[in-house]
């Protein structure tokens, strides 16, 4: 093939002044590039491929995290190219981002509060994060970043108990003795797990 060209210079043998050959030999022919070496063209650019929660929600944790995982092994990796989507009264701080492997890393997050939490991937446009692939490729994504991921429900906020009041089948109905039965009604702010209540030191 006559894919080089010399521009106007020339190429000559140090000795006897021969000039060169600038035919290349035919690709997978003997000596030429492709027979030697198995060649690579990669131009597509990573993008994220998912950011699901890794813990069970809904959450009463202070510590939570996420799995980002990419198209493909990636490089430049760090937690400013994260930010997080919240609602109601949670705060949420990214501590570390380590990877699991070249193309997934674990996301993790320091959190308060009660509402929604999700992890994003900035707005990024290759130079804006620093994330690229092994071969150079900046990664690429819509122009508000990746937004897909997974969210939690943060509940740490107690309940509260209401309208609380104890009665027994005693013919007072303020005393008990051994043999009656008394009955605690409350109400609760949220759905509870099954109580546990004590008393007079008495797990009932």
């Amino acid at each position: 093939t006559t894919a080089l060209a010399l521009n106007s210079g020339t190429i000559n043998a140090t000795s006897g002044g021969t000039a060169s050959t600038l035919t290349l030999p035919a690709p997978g022919t003997a000596g030429s590039l492709g027979a030697n070496k198995n060649l690579v063209i990669d131009t597509q650019a990573p993008t994220v491929s998912s950011i699901p929660i890794a813990d069970p929600t809904p959450s009463g944790s202070a510590v939570l995290h996420f799995t980002v995982n990419f198209s493909e092994d990636v490089t430049g990796v760090d937690i400013s190219d994260f930010n997080f989507s919240t609602n109601n009264s949670v705060t949420a701080t990214l501590v570390s981002i380590v990877p699991v492997n070249a193309h997934s890393y674990t996301a993790t997050a320091n959190v308060a509060g009660t509402g929604n939490l999700r992890l994003n991937l900035s707005n990024s446009t290759g130079s804006n994060t620093g994330i690229a692939d092994l071969a150079g490729n900046a990664i690429t994504t819509t122009a508000s970043g990746y937004t897909g991921g997974g969210v939690y429900t943060l509940d740490h906020t107690a309940p509260t108990l209401t309208a609380r009041s104890i009665t027994s089948n005693n013919g007072t109905t303020t005393l008990a003795v051994t043999g009656n039965i008394v009955t605690l009604t409350f109400t609760s702010s949220e759905t509870l797990n099954t109580p546990v209540v004590t008393i007079a030191t008495h797990t009932v």
